[in-house]
């Protein structure tokens, strides 16, 4: 009796994780599936829907500020250095998944060839940062240990990450 329970109780648990994982899959395919959306919006329709949607304060927290020193800048691309040079800080709301930041550019210290621009989910075990490539549009979302997703994890340009950002993706 004791070993038909645990051999039940071993095939409920079977089943259980072939569940999670199976709803991980569908997950990802959903998720991957909105980016690849967002991605496809033509570069003019997203600045100007990114731009209308940092204008809302339900939306995002901004933080404005005056010019970036041009050399805290020079490596960026030109419409992650025109949404820089009008603002110092992009933040989706809720607060505190992830951020766009003029104050954080520099090298994130295990991704030598990428530019950091922002970061994600900081003090979780899922953290992780924004990254550009030195001259490129696309945003990268850069954990530690894993190389860049590219079917999940790259926006076509920060107008992307913001219109991407707003629909909590």
């Amino acid at each position: 009796m004791v070993v038909f329970i645990s051999i039940a109780v071993a095939a409920a648990i079977g089943m259980f994780v072939f569940w999670l994982l199976r709803a991980g899959r569908m997950e990802y395919a959903n998720r991957a599936a909105q980016l690849k959306a967002v991605n496809s919006i033509p570069s003019g329709d997203a600045k100007a829907r990114a731009m209308s949607l940092l204008q809302n304060p339900q939306e995002f927290f901004v933080c404005a500020s005056g010019q970036p020193d041009p050399g805290q800048v020079e490596k960026l691309a030109s419409g992650l250095r025109e949404v820089f040079e009008q603002f110092e800080s992009i933040e989706p709301l809720p607060r505190g998944r992830q951020r766009l930041d003029r104050r954080l550019i520099g090298q994130p210290p295990k991704r030598p060839d990428f530019v950091l621009v922002g970061r994600g989910m900081e003090g979780s075990d899922v953290e992780f940062d924004l990254g550009v490539l030195d001259g490129d549009e696309a945003i990268y979302v850069l954990y530690a240990a894993e190389p860049p997703d590219l079917s999940f994890g790259v926006y076509t340009s920060v107008y992307h990450w913001i219109i991407a950002a707003a629909s909590d993706m």
